[in-house]
C-alpha cells in the first residue's frame, strides 16, 4: 500500500491591509485573506488534483466561528479579514457541489459526506483538510486529502496452465460506502447494492500484459476483528473462462472474490491511499488462496475420445495400449474386455491389464483374432463406444533345398 501524497493544497494568502488612528498611530490587527482554487476540468477517471468547490471554515481558539464560505467558478477567489499572529482553526471540504450548512465547530467536526452513486465525482474526488495555524510568511497552507482510496488492479496469467484462457468482461467493488466522515476516520455501515464497476472495453488493460485498471471507494475503515465480514470493502473481478474442461455459460462469468486489506493484514481502506492488487492465478484458475472462486456459472466441456483410435490392427508379437480420453477430468470410466468371435473367449486370444488411472488397457495377443474394448464414461459425460483391435498371425517363410532330382521328359505324341 502507497499513501498518495497530500500535496493538493488550498493556500489562504494573507495581505495586510494597513489603517492609523486620528489622535495616535495604529496598525490594524486584520489582514485579507484571498483564496485561490484550480478550475474545473473533466475526466473518465478522476482528476486527483482538481477542486472545483470548496467550504471553508475558519474559526477561533475559543472555538466560534470567525468566516465561512463557499468558493466555486472559474476564479474562485474569498477574501477576509483575521487577527495577525494569531492561531486560528482551518476547515476545509472541497468537490461536494453544495454549500454546506455547518454554523459551529462541533458540526464540522461531526460532519458526514454522502454521495448519491459510487462514481460522483465529476466535480472532483471529495477532499478534506484542516490544521490549526496563524499566518507565517503572508499565507497559510491547508493540505488537502481525497475521501476516496485508489484500487490499482492488474492480471498476471504467468502461472496459468497453457491451455487455460481467463478474460476479463468486468470488476466491481463489494461493500461501496455510500459516506464517510469528513474531518475524522469513517468505518462504513450503509453500502451500495452495487459498487463502483467498470466493464466492456473500460477493463481491456486488464487483458493485456501489464495493463492497469483502477477502482475508487469512500473510506472504510474496519480494523482487524470486524463485527462482519460484509462491513469489509472486497473486489470482484468477473472472467470468461475456457479450458479444455470448463467454460463459463454464455452471459454469465467466473467469478473472483477478495478482500481489501493494508500492509498489516486488517480490512482497512483508507482515504487518499493507493492499494495496488495484482490477481496471480495458478493451474486450472479455479483456486486460491487468498480470494474466493465462485465457478457456479461453469458448465463442464463433455468429451469422449478413444485413443490410438476406434478401429486398430496388430500382431500376435506386439502388446498394444488402448485409451480413452475423457472431458471433464476426474470423470469415472468403466472398461470391458470382450471377444468379436463367438467360439472364442477372451481368454484364448488375448491377456489384458487395465491401466492403474483407469482409462486404458493393455492387450497381449496369444492368437490372431479380434480383440473388443468398451468403455463406458460415467456422469456427467454419460457416453459408451467400442475399440476394436484385430489380431493377426505373423506371416512365416518357408526354407530349405528344392529336391535334386531330375524330371523326366516325354514328348507329345
Amino acid at each position: 500500500m502507497e499513501k498518495l501524497s497530500p500535496r493538493y493544497g488550498i493556500f489562504l494568502t494573507l495581505v495586510l491591509l494597513g489603517s492609523c488612528h486620528k489622535e495616535m498611530p495604529c496598525f490594524d490587527m486584520r489582514e485579507e485573506i484571498t483564496v485561490e482554487l484550480m478550475p474545473l476540468t473533466k475526466s473518465k477517471d478522476p482528476d486527483p488534483a482538481l477542486v472545483s468547490d470548496c467550504n471553508i471554515f475558519i474559526f477561533n481558539d475559543f472555538g466560534l466561528l470567525e468566516e465561512k464560505a463557499y468558493v466555486k467558478g472559474d476564479a474562485m477567489l474569498h477574501k477576509t479579514r483575521l487577527l495577525r499572529d494569531t492561531p486560528y482553526l482551518y476547515y476545509v471540504a472541497a468537490n461536494l457541489g453544495y454549500e454546506l450548512p455547518v454554523m459551529t465547530l462541533e458540526e464540522c467536526r461531526e460532519m458526514e459526506y454522502h454521495i448519491a452513486y459510487p462514481d460522483e465525482y465529476s466535480a472532483g474526488i471529495p477532499m478534506s483538510g484542516y490544521i490549526r495555524a496563524s499566518a507565517v510568511d503572508s499565507h497559510v497552507s491547508v493540505p488537502l486529502q481525497r475521501l476516496m482510496a485508489k484500487i490499482d488492479l492488474r492480471m498476471d496469467r504467468t502461472a496459468l496452465d497453457p491451455d487455460v484462457n481467463l478474460t476479463v468482461a468486468g470488476v466491481r467493488i463489494g461493500a461501496c460506502p455510500r459516506s464517510a466522515e469528513m474531518f475524522r476516520s469513517s468505518r462504513a455501515d450503509n453500502f451500495f447494492p452495487e459498487g463502483f464497476s467498470k466493464s466492456g472495453r473500460e477493463t481491456d488493460k486488464l487483458n493485456t500484459p501489464g495493463g492497469t485498471v483502477s477502482l475508487y471507494l469512500l473510506e472504510n475503515m474496519q480494523g482487524n476483528a470486524p463485527e462482519s465480514m460484509d462491513y469489509c470493502s472486497y473486489v470482484e473481478v468477473f472472467l470468461n473462462y475456457l479450458s479444455p474442461d470448463w467454460r463459463s455459460r454464455p452471459g454469465e462469468y467466473l467469478i473472483y472474490r477478495f478482500r481489501i486489506t493494508d500492509s498489516e493484514g486488517a480490512y482497512n481502506v483508507e482515504r487518499n491511499c493507493e492499494y495496488s492488487i495484482v490477481i496471480r492465478p495458478e493451474g486450472r484458475g479455479l483456486s486460491g488462496d487468498s480470494w474466493r472462486i465462485d465457478t457456479g456459472a461453469l458448465s463442464p466441456i463433455v468429451r469422449m475420445e478413444l485413443h490410438p483410435a476406434a478401429y486398430n490392427q496388430c500382431s500376435t508379437e506386439e502388446s498394444y495400449h488402448i485409451w480413452c480420453d475423457v472431458s471433464p477430468k476426474g470423470t469415472r470410466i468403466e472398461i470391458e474386455a470382450l471377444a468379436y468371435e463367438d467360439d472364442y473367449g477372451v481368454d484364448k486370444i488375448y491377456d489384458y491389464t487395465i491401466d492403474s488411472s483407469g482409462y486404458g488397457v493393455t492387450i497381449k495377443p496369444k492368437k490372431g483374432g479380434t480383440a473388443v474394448i468398451y468403455f463406458k464414461a460415467g456422469p456427467p459425460v454419460n457416453r459408451d463406444t467400442l475399440a476394436m483391435l484385430v489380431i493377426s498371425e505373423p506371416l512365416r517363410s518357408v526354407s530349405g533345398n528344392p529336391s535334386s532330382k531330375e524330371s523326366e521328359c516325354q514328348e507329345f505324341p
